[in-house]
């Protein structure tokens, strides 16, 4: 299957009477030498997990095992049938959309330009696919226009090409708290929402928030509601706006943050409901773009 996909690399069967979580972890750790070990897990998504409950337990565990050796963690939820492959016609004009919400290393924007270097992505040798992203304002008093600048100047520098920078509003929901973590400590750059990374007086807005957070009283059935109203607010925006996109890039939601398995589950159905192709991606944190000349 890699040769028809025009794949390079080492293919490598696991057999294990374990549970696919453990068979899972034990193929990250076993696989590779030292620095030259895999940084990074792409899997699919369980499209049948609503029917058998193990599956949803599983996958969340299997999820939860990379995170915590440091691993990013890519999760492909859409139509193997329609996503861009060589099995089919090179794209043409394609469009792949780019939901930025927390800057977890700059994964989220990697890949993405990435995968237009790939010749599915290129028409005749030449690539007349683009990128658009969207970056989501995540508190009230962040300035979306100084936001879009801050942005663009940053890819700038980073020498990663965009065809257009859009802010959307969404501080109205827990979408970044869904994301990374009400109390997730910030360390250096990682986990902080984009907002918080261009701002420079974000730190200080960020501390008092979480201060607010810290003397309120919790109440899971209500946090548990207005994560569903976060999701289906954020898919109404990828529905408005990416309906017409080749792939839709975007951060995957923090599993520590849902009640169990099945809310995380849940949770990520209704955000990709109607669309087709969807990349969820977590990176470990560690940054992999750089701006330096």
């Amino acid at each position: 299957r890699m040769a028809e996909e025009g794949l390079d690399g080492f293919a490598e069967v696991v057999a294990t009477q374990a549970e696919y979580s453990d068979a899972i972890c034990a193929a990250v750790v076993n696989t590779g030498l030292g620095p030259v070990s895999p940084n990074t897990v792409l899997l699919a998504w369980p499209n049948t997990w609503r029917t058998n409950g193990n599956i949803a337990y599983d996958f969340v565990s299997t999820l939860r095992g990379i995170t915590n050796m440091k691993k990013a963690v890519i999760v492909f939820k859409g139509n193997p049938q329609t996503y861009p492959s060589t099995k089919f016609d090179f794209v043409d004009n394609g469009i792949i959309d780019v939901w930025w919400i927390v800057d977890d290393g700059g994964l989220v924007l990697l890949i993405p330009y990435l995968l237009l270097m790939s010749p599915v992505w290129k028409k005749s040798g030449r690539c007349t696919s683009r990128i658009r992203l969207f970056v989501v304002l995540s508190n009230v008093m962040e300035n979306p226009d100084r936001l879009e600048i801050a942005v663009a100047r940053h890819l700038e520098r980073a020498r990663i090409k965009i065809s257009s920078v859009r802010v959307v509003d969404m501080s109205e929901t827990t979408i970044a708290n869904d994301m990374r973590g009400a109390q997730r400590r910030i360390a250096g750059d990682s986990w902080k929402t984009v907002g918080e990374t261009f701002d420079p007086d974000a730190l200080l807005r960020q501390t008092h928030d979480m201060e607010l957070q810290n003397n309120s009283n919790h109440n899971s059935s209500l946090e548990e509601e207005k994560r569903t109203i976060t999701a289906k607010a954020f898919n109404r925006e990828l529905v408005l706006n990416s309906s017409n996109a080749n792939l839709i890039v975007t951060n995957l939601p923090l599993v520590s943050v849902m009640k169990n398995s099945s809310e995380f589950l849940s949770y990520v159905d209704t955000v990709c409901d109607t669309l087709e192709n969807v990349l969820l991606v977590r990176g470990s944190g560690a940054q992999v773009i750089t701006t330096a000349a």
